[in-house]
């Protein structure tokens, strides 16, 4: 490998890390409309039940909601959504 491929190579990569950098500070102040940043603090996982070697039943909490989910299956499953309010 030539020393002119080397260095093309390498500003090839700290372009692709800068534009990643640069859309994940976009994304996470809003900037760019149509695109919404997740905030993981609104969801919890508060129960994992294994129903066998491949199923699981996830009880969840997600902004004031509690989700139901079935997952390793075929398909994840949303299996029922209930409001916190309502169940205390």
């Amino acid at each position: 490998m030539t020393l002119s491929t080397s260095l093309l190579a390498a500003s090839a990569l700290a372009f692709v890390v800068a534009l990643i950098l640069l859309l994940q500070r976009a994304v996470k102040s809003g900037a760019l409309p149509g695109v919404a940043a997740v905030d993981m603090k609104h969801i919890r996982v508060l129960q994992v039940v294994a129903l066998d070697n491949r199923r699981r039943l996830h009880f969840c909490s997600c902004n004031g909601r509690n989700v139901l989910v079935l997952t390793g299956g075929t398909t994840d499953v949303v299996v029922d959504w209930t409001d916190e309010r309502a169940a205390s």
